[in-house]
């Protein structure tokens, strides 16, 4: 009896979760991952969506309607993938967002053969080099190789005439060619004949050379470029090479025959190769060619390749013709396999002309001011103040120009890269004041012919007629008294440097004919 309240309390408190787990609802946003992670892809690639059990993925390509994500989705070019996921209860999460870069790998790995077929008058060990993500497959029956013959681990040792039978493939699925390598042996089989393992060559890293000539042969070499002898250091390990050097050898069999002194010289290359690219970036009014060059023999690899021999090759063949702005990276790869840091250079190519912006701008002004002129980018700047149209032998503005008097300021802007903007004019209006002249004697009557003199403020142009009609800017200049012998109508206007003009005046010289000149 004393376990029966809590055993009637216990079932209180289950009913209580239970209730009230019918009654709240879930409120929680069911997550989303996307397999593989965004980025640059060389090979198509299979997207897949997780969620919690009770929800459902909605995914578009691009800015289509989103659908159920049902099985792996298959990218073959690059795309933006949009998704999210809706739970039984009707609970949404975020929007995601992936960019995928797809561009397929199309260039076929090569092979680098290290010695190359030939006539050997000992054993040779054979590298097979390629890329990093290639394996090259081979055969040495003179059949020909699949993808199920031997892969290349480790150098081959060959001490007969061999045919070397071999392709590689790499991870996008491009495959070489099947090539053929033949290696002719012709050893003196009276002699010992010493292998060295790896053979000479170019290296990217310390090696460890190992010496053999079969069992119960003796090996003499030496690593300091003298020849080996008899009282050289016996061989009885793998000699490490951390530098480039040459190891001599030969070998004693137990009879006393001794192989003819041989060499194989390491090449131990520890240093990245550098690329320089020729323009090295800038700006530019047109298209440019770039070329790149490598530090060392090896391979250039670019990105954007637009010379490239196929679509989708990174391989620089020659000189990049780039008539857009672009973003160039490159690296080389030498023949020691080491890979150089990746470089970008910015190239700009700007066909907009600079525009030119007056602080004051045109306009009137109650006295002397200075206008400084100002460009939308790096420009030089050429004007005028006369009103002529400015070119590049104009004056160069360098600081802010004065202007003292009505002024018509023209200029051309050409930016660094040989734009030319379109020559402007601006007025600046100092002086609205308009000038006045005279002429003396004024009109009236006279007994006889009489000279007559205009005047107005200095530096001013009188234009004039004499035949009643108004004068324009067309009419003759006034330069000095002229004589009237007759009843004249005499107009007349100045112009000051400012280019204001004043009223046309008009005097009237009533003379009778046929009298003698009067003076003044």
């Amino acid at each position: 009896m004393k376990g029966k309240p809590f055993l009637v309390l216990g079932i209180i408190f289950a009913l209580a979760g239970v209730v009230s787990r019918l009654n709240l609802p879930e409120k929680t946003l069911p997550p989303v991952t996307i397999q593989p992670a965004p980025g640059n892809y060389n090979r198509p690639v299979d997207l897949t969506f997780k969620t919690e059990s009770n929800a459902t993925v909605y995914f578009s390509l691009g800015p289509g309607e989103p659908i159920p994500y049902i099985s792996p989705v298959r990218l073959r070019h690059s795309a933006v993938v949009r998704f999210f996921a809706v739970d039984s209860f009707g609970n949404r999460s975020p929007s995601g967002e992936a960019v995928y870069k797809v561009v397929p790998d199309v260039e076929k790995p090569v092979t680098i053969v290290s010695p190359q077929g030939g006539s050997f008058t000992h054993p040779v060990a054979v590298r097979l080099i390629t890329d990093p993500d290639a394996h090259v497959f081979f055969t040495l029956d003179g059949t020909p190789p699949t993808q199920e013959s031997t892969i290349y681990t480790e150098p081959i040792p060959l001490f007969r005439t061999t045919s070397l039978r071999f392709f590689a493939r790499d991870e996008a699925g491009n495959r070489e060619e099947t090539r053929r390598e033949t290696y002719r042996m012709t050893i003196d089989e009276t002699k010992p004949a010493t292998l060295a393992v790896p053979s000479g060559g170019l290296f990217n890293n310390a090696i460890k050379v190992s010496l053999s000539a079969g069992e119960g042969n003796t090996i003499h070499y030496t690593v300091d470029g003298t020849p080996p002898t008899e009282k050289s250091p016996v061989y009885s390990g793998p000699v490490e090479m951390v530098r480039s050097g040459v190891i001599r050898f030969f070998a004693v069999d137990g009879e006393g025959n001794r192989e003819d002194p041989r060499e194989e010289n390491y090449l131990i290359d520890l240093d990245p190769p550098l690329v320089s690219a020729d323009p090295p970036g800038g700006t530019f009014s047109g298209p440019v060619t770039v070329i790149l060059q490598s530090s060392e023999p090896g391979q250039i690899f670019c990105e954007p390749c637009p010379n490239a021999a196929r679509p989708g090759s990174r391989l620089y063949r020659g000189p990049l013709r780039l008539s857009e702005s672009t973003t160039l990276s490159f690296y080389a790869v030498d023949l020691a396999g080491n890979i150089g840091t990746v470089e970008s250079r910015e190239y700009v190519i700007d066909r907009a002309p600079p525009e030119v912006i007056l602080r004051p701008p045109e306009g009137e002004y109650p006295g002397k001011i200075r206008v400084m002129i100002e460009t939308s980018e790096p420009a030089d700047v050429y004007y005028t103040l006369d009103g002529s149209i400015p070119d590049e032998k104009s004056l160069r503005y360098e600081s802010p120009v004065d202007i003292e008097k009505n002024t018509v300021l023209s200029w051309l802007a050409v930016d660094k890269v040989g734009n030319k903007g379109v020559p402007g004019q601006a007025k600046y209006i100092l002086d609205r004041t308009p000038p006045v002249a005279e002429a003396q004697p004024k009109g009236g009557k006279f007994l006889g012919p009489i000279s007559v003199t205009l005047a107005s403020e200095e530096g001013s142009v009188i234009r004039y007629t004499l035949d009643g009609t108004d004068p324009t800017e067309k009419s003759p200049v006034y330069k000095g008294p002229f004589l009237l012998e007759r009843y004249t109508v005499l107009k007349f206007f100045s112009t000051d440097e400012s280019g204001n003009s004043g009223d046309i005046i008009t005097e009237t010289y009533q003379i009778p004919t046929g009298v003698a000149p009067q003076g003044n």
